[in-house]
């Protein structure tokens, strides 16, 4: 039986025959092992690194091929390589071959990388609602790019458990103690990675009396009745159905307190609000009206009906004059029609004076939040000069010296009612009601039937941007 050193003899003794013969040594044929080869399995990045080393029977020159054995190759005695470019998501294979001194190439070794997107997103714009009473502030998000509109939020921690959402908005269902709540917010993108946190902080100072306004005034069906009463008055005999005298009036710091407290304000910020947007509509429209070539005839011939109510009738008289003035002044200087821009400039303390009429804005006694509406028409009879056309307007004093038009100064901020103070306004939701009162485009203002609006949107979708301006 022969033996492995047997054989070896065998083989020692045909090469010295070939070599005897042939005074050539035999060819070698035989390829070398393929190269081990490894490489960084990437969590995040485009441009992984493989490296490699011999098996044995090699002379340390090595070709490789990304993604591939049938293109070309790249001869070189390295043993890593990384990309100079960036390759896409998804498995990238490197095969790699080694030769030997005789010119045979191993078989490949290789070794799969998968790149994947672990780039999160940009924190999300997290802002909240600043209480100075109440007990469940709201907070609301936004993307900062690179999400997939999933988002996750947790109050007051980053470590506890989360709250998966596609929602924008947050409202505590219990009430949080006094003192600084933070909400913590991230975004995920279609990759699974998550974001840093966006925050917010709200700042809550809570006593007995805030907690009996909150109920009051947050809750109080009271804000509607003043928004329907100012809405349905028809000036100037109408009814305003609020009387102050019905509502207790405490001055204590009782829980009670607030509560009445908060039927008041409730329902005169309801009244006022439905003024408000009777101003930002008819501001509108007189300013549809001003802005035409017959500005001047139109403006020595009209007539400011004042109703001294607080209405949204009222609101609307009041704004439309305010805002036909601004719209002859946008005309006559050459400014693109644009009545949001100049209504800004108007409640941000702008006035503008035209001097070929003898009257500019700012002179109409404005019904203001906080102010019992039965009172206010009760003392208004004697305030306003009369002549041929009616209650017409009187400029301000040093109102000429604002014309033309200037720049926004500032935006107008109305923020919820802070304690210890009064006639801050709520802007609360619109009810399906009072969007469909609003949801109307008359051809023609009820002040002037004699031209046909340019405007080619809705009262309410005119509200609607308002409300938002308001948040910004």
């Amino acid at each position: 039986m022969k033996t492995a050193r047997s054989y070896a003899i065998s083989l020692a003794t045909i090469s010295f025959v070939v070599l005897f013969l042939t005074g050539c040594p035999p060819f070698d044929y035989m390829p070398p092992a393929a190269p081990i080869v490894t490489g960084t399995t990437l969590a995040n990045g485009t441009t992984p690194t493989w490296s490699w080393s011999s098996s044995g029977g090699g002379n340390g020159t090595f070709s490789y091929q990304l993604n591939g054995e049938t293109g070309e190759w790249t001869v070189t005695t390295a043993t890593t390589y990384t990309p100079d470019f960036t390759l896409p998501i998804g498995t990238h294979i490197l095969y790699v071959q080694e030769s030997d001194s005789a010119g045979n190439w191993s078989t490949s070794g290789s070794f799969s990388i998968a790149v994947s997107d672990h780039t999160p997103p940009a924190a999300p714009f997290v802002t909240g609602t600043t209480l100075a009473n109440g007990t469940t502030p709201t907070w609301s998000w936004s993307s900062s790019g690179g999400g997939n509109g999933t988002f996750s939020y947790q109050l007051n921690s980053e470590t506890g458990e989360w709250t998966v959402t596609i929602a924008t908005t947050y409202t505590p269902d219990f009430a949080l103690p006094a003192g600084t709540h933070t909400l913590y917010v991230q975004e995920c993108d279609s990759a699974g990675n998550w974001s840093l946190s966006g925050s917010f902080s709200v700042v809550l100072s809570i006593n007995e009396y805030n907690i009996g306004y909150e109920d009051g005034f947050y809750t109080d069906s009271k804000y509607w009745e003043g928004y329907d009463d100012s809405y349905l008055t028809e000036p100037p005999d109408g009814p305003i159905l609020y009387r102050g005298s019905e509502i207790p009036a405490l001055d204590d710091g009782s829980y009670e307190a607030g509560y009445y407290d908060g039927l008041w304000q409730a329902y005169n910020d309801g009244y006022f609000v439905s003024y408000d947007y009777g101003f930002t509509i008819g501001f509108s429209e007189g300013y549809d009206i001003g802005y035409h070539p017959d500005w001047y005839a139109f403006l020595i011939n009209d007539a400011h009906s004042e109703y001294y109510d607080g209405s949204f009738m009222d609101g609307y008289q009041d704004g439309f004059s305010e805002g036909s003035v601004f719209g002859a002044v946008d005309y006559k200087i050459g400014l693109p029609f644009d009545w949001e821009d100049a209504m800004w400039d108007y409640r941000s303390g702008t006035d503008v004076f035209i001097d070929e009429v003898g009257f500019g804005s700012g002179e109409i006694y404005l019904y203001e939040c906080g102010i019992d509406p039965n009172a206010y028409y009760a003392k208004t009879e004697s305030v306003r000069p009369k002549t041929r056309s009616g209650s017409v307007r009187l400029p301000r004093e040093g109102a000429a010296a604002s014309s033309p038009r200037a720049s926004v100064a500032s935006v107008m901020k109305q923020l919820e009612k802070a304690e210890g103070t009064e006639g801050q306004v709520s802007y609360r939701a619109l009810t399906d009601a009072a969007r469909t009162d609003l949801d109307i485009r008359p051809e023609y203002s009820p002040r002037f039937s004699e031209r046909s609006l340019k405007l080619t949107d809705t009262w309410l979708q005119r509200i609607e941007r308002y409300r938002a301006s308001l948040t910004q």
